[in-house]
């Protein structure tokens, strides 16, 4: 259940996301499943139930497994403890095993913390290390190829924007309707900025080959 949990996370589904996590914790009583909970939350701008739920796990802490720490530690990030939730990140990156996917989760969200602080060579490194680890984070495509077409690489910007949008196809059914749309936007614009940035233009045939959807002719080359 926590593996589907924790793609819901990935994929961005915050809103079912609470609605599962809540359903399994009440039927579970299972600890592991609040800091999902509260990382959704958050996204959601429900800051404070995200604090109340981590005043929850205070006291079965020590029950917390790597994985949960490591989202445990993304919460704290988020809400504006950033001392605590780096020293945890930095603990459960050097505790879990090499390319373990919460690992992947733990890189990339020191690698948002050193982007926020102004580190974007250490920053880009950590993107990249948990997009080799786990390309599969939804949120994660949106930093890296941001910071990627600041430091100059838009090759690079445009394989993982690629490699996003082959993702996002594969799970778009699984979406509802209202996330597939912003999160298919969201992919559409990362290819206006990589095209603004390169100066390459797409062809018109070759864009919609790649994204299936329609754009504004200044888009377009012919």
């Amino acid at each position: 259940m926590l593996k589907n949990l924790r793609a819901m996370l990935h994929r961005q589904q915050f809103e079912t996301l609470v609605q599962s996590a809540s359903e399994y914790f009440e039927s579970s009583r299972d600890v592991q499943v609040l800091p999902l909970m509260a990382l959704a939350c958050v996204h959601q701008g429900q800051s404070a139930r995200a604090q109340e739920l981590l005043d929850q796990i205070a006291p079965r802490r020590d029950e917390l497994n790597l994985d949960t720490l490591a989202e445990l530690a993304a919460v704290m990030l988020l809400l504006g403890q950033t001392e605590p939730g780096r020293a945890l990140l930095i603990t459960v990156v050097q505790q879990m095993p090499q390319q373990a996917p919460q690992q992947a989760f733990a890189h990339a969200q020191l690698a948002w913390l050193a982007q926020s602080e102004g580190r974007m060579d250490e920053a880009l490194i950590g993107f990249r290390l948990a997009f080799a680890q786990m390309p599969g984070m939804a949120w994660l495509w949106f930093n890296l190829i941001r910071l990627l077409l600041v430091q100059g690489h838009g090759g690079e910007a445009q394989a993982v924007l690629d490699h996003a949008m082959a993702q996002f196809q594969a799970y778009e059914g699984q979406l509802d309707e209202v996330t597939a749309q912003q999160q298919k936007a969201g992919l559409h614009g990362l290819q206006l900025e990589i095209c603004r940035v390169t100066g390459e233009f797409l062809p018109e045939q070759e864009y919609l080959g790649r994204h299936a959807a329609p754009v504004p002719a200044s888009t377009w080359i012919h």
